[in-house]
């Protein structure tokens, strides 16, 4: 329709240019019309121009954004490049570190699959073994390296590693490119693949040839010691019974004598009295000797048995009373009460050992002191004194030790065994023992011994027990087929 009235405003413009006397009205009103659609034209292009001023601006902007959109992604782009260029410097020194541990670490360094073909070995190997790197990558470790009747065991540790998926440890004969016969421990553990499966094992091992032949001689010249430990304790079992009726025959002829030379005047009795000495002295020491050995027995231990330690303590001072008839012995027991769980055999000869040196570094007629009572834990407290010869200060550290004696007792008779059998049974009964000694004024020997009942007695042997097991196990035993592989290899 615009067309139409755009087309008749045209031919009338031209009639009217044409006309030679145009009318004047109807000349206005079409130069009105045109300036309208002049007018109309004007704001048709000038919106025109506005909508393409519009889609120019929204093409930049846009063109903007992209452009922004594409900085950014460049600029991340470029970030992971770095952070990749960086993990992959990282990966790679990683890489050489440990390709430098794996051809340099002191180990030999085995790397095979499922199957067992070899697909690692380092220089530690190629020393171990005598094969080059090339000689052995592709090739089967079980036939390499293991004798033919330890491939079935071997083969079974292997698959069990790989099965259980845990690290495992063998000692086994292994074979080198010399023909040589070695020992060999290793150590597997699993490789895994990226996608976290296990891939092959890793074993690290080492040539024990020679650690492996000391422990065999260690555990002969062992097994030997302890022969000759258990003859010696046969020996002095036998001794100590043949010694015994005899020194009993003859303390028994010295009493009679002694009862028959009564009120004499022919002067024997000191003769007999010193023969009664030195029978009670060697019997004190086949007991002495007796008691270490049991101490040092590996199957025995403290027997703990209830006793009232009032009673107990009467008992040791009437025996030693009628051994010492020229010293005068006295107990003094106080706060005990009810019973004493411990040792009493072992607390018998501890008592005797204690209250025997005591008299025997008194002078005749003088006084021992048996002083006894327990406190609120129930711990029994002893304590020996005597007015004897004393202890310098520089001896008093060492008289707990085996066959020591002090310097001022070199005229008196003794082995040095009693104080050191004191120290080892308080030591079995987690007690202390301290001395106290003034030269040419006496000695005293306190003894502190909790009850075997006690908790924490109890746990300090469990302790011990365990301990002394753990040390007298012997976990590098060899069996015998190893070491007669070893012996024909080294032939």
């Amino acid at each position: 329709m615009g067309n139409g009235v755009s087309d008749d405003l045209d031919r009338r413009i031209a009639s009217l240019a044409a006309a030679e006397a145009p009318d004047a009205n109807a000349l206005l009103k079409t130069l009105l019309e045109l300036n309208d659609r002049s007018q109309a034209q004007q704001k048709l292009l000038d919106r025109v121009v506005r909508i393409s001023d519009g889609y120019q601006r929204a093409e930049r902007e846009r063109g903007i954004g992209y452009r922004e959109y594409y900085e950014r992604e460049v600029r991340r782009i470029e970030k992971i490049v770095r952070i990749s260029d960086h993990y992959q410097g990282m990966l790679r020194s990683s890489e050489r570190r440990y390709r430098d541990v794996f051809d340099h670490a002191p180990l030999g360094f085995l790397l095979f699959n499922h199957q067992g073909v070899i697909q690692g070995w380092n220089r530690a190997a190629e020393d171990i073994f005598g094969w080059r790197r090339d000689e052995v990558i592709g090739k089967n470790c079980l036939e390499l390296l293991v004798p033919e009747a330890d491939r079935p065991r071997i083969g079974e540790l292997i698959c069990s590693t790989l099965c259980d998926l845990v690290p495992s440890h063998s000692i086994n004969a292994n074979l080198t490119k010399s023909g040589a016969t070695i020992i060999c421990e290793w150590n597997n553990v699993l490789l895994y693949s990226a996608s976290g499966e296990p891939e092959g094992i890793l074993s690290l091992g080492s040539d024990i040839s020679e650690r492996y032949r000391l422990e065999n001689e260690l555990r002969l010249a062992k097994e030997c010691a302890e022969r000759a430990l258990d003859d010696q304790r046969q020996f002095l079992a036998m001794a100590s019974h043949e010694f015994r009726s005899p020194l009993a025959a003859v303390d028994s002829a010295a009493q009679l004598l002694e009862l028959q030379c009564r009120g004499s005047e022919n002067g024997s009795a000191p003769v007999i009295r010193r023969i009664r000495r030195a029978v009670k002295r060697l019997s004190d020491f086949l007991e002495n000797c007796l008691t270490e050995d049991r101490l040092d027995t590996e199957h025995w231990s403290l027997s703990g048995e209830p006793f009232a330690p009032a009673d107990f303590l009467r008992s040791v001072i009437e025996q030693m009373q009628q051994q010492s008839p020229n010293h005068r012995l006295v107990l003094r027991d106080e706060k005990l009460n009810g019973v004493f769980t411990s040792d009493p055999q072992m607390l018998r000869i501890m008592l005797h050992n204690l209250l025997g040196n005591a008299v025997k570094y008194s002078p005749l007629g003088g006084d021992v002191t048996l002083a006894a009572q327990q406190d609120e834990l129930g711990r029994l407290h002893l304590t020996v004194s005597d007015q004897g010869i004393g202890i310098a200060p520089q001896d008093r550290e060492r008289i707990f030790q085996k066959y020591v004696r002090a310097q001022v007792g070199g005229g008196i008779e003794g082995a040095g065994l009693g104080l050191y059998l004191v120290s080892r049974i308080v030591a079995l009964h987690q007690g202390e023992i301290g001395v106290s000694s003034t030269p040419g004024q006496g000695t005293s020997f306190k003894v502190v011994l909790p009850p075997m009942a006690s908790e924490i007695f109890a746990r300090d042997m469990n302790l011990k027990t365990a301990v002394t097991r753990f040390r007298q196990h012997d976990f590098r035993e060899a069996d015998t087929r190893l070491t007669e592989q070893f012996r024909r290899g080294h032939a």
